[in-house]
């Protein structure tokens, strides 16, 4: 049996979902704002839509409004099966 293409985009968005950001969590670096910020348990697409929608190249991952480490676009892209370079061609939507 072939899957169609939308059955594939369905597990693509359904893995995705499910990934959270502390599976990409570094140890968080002065200077990286904690407004805006994702907690712990956020996904991971959670924290890309935040970084794309502010233009940052990572973020800060806070617990009880303390810093306990950040994400970068690049690692949360590769996460998810993307690369900067293929959102990049894509270009605004």
């Amino acid at each position: 049996m072939q899957r169609n293409h939308s059955d594939i985009l369905l597990k693509v968005l359904s893995v995705m979902r499910r990934r959270k950001v502390d599976e990409i969590l570094l140890p968080y670096e002065d200077g990286v704002p904690l407004d805006p910020s994702v907690t712990i348990g956020d996904r991971i697409i959670t924290a890309i839509e935040l970084m794309v929608g502010k233009n940052l190249k990572q973020i800060a991952v806070v617990r009880n409004q303390r810093p306990v480490g950040m994400v970068r676009l690049e690692d949360a892209f590769k996460k998810i099966g993307l690369t900067m370079t293929e959102m990049q061609a894509r270009g605004p939507q």
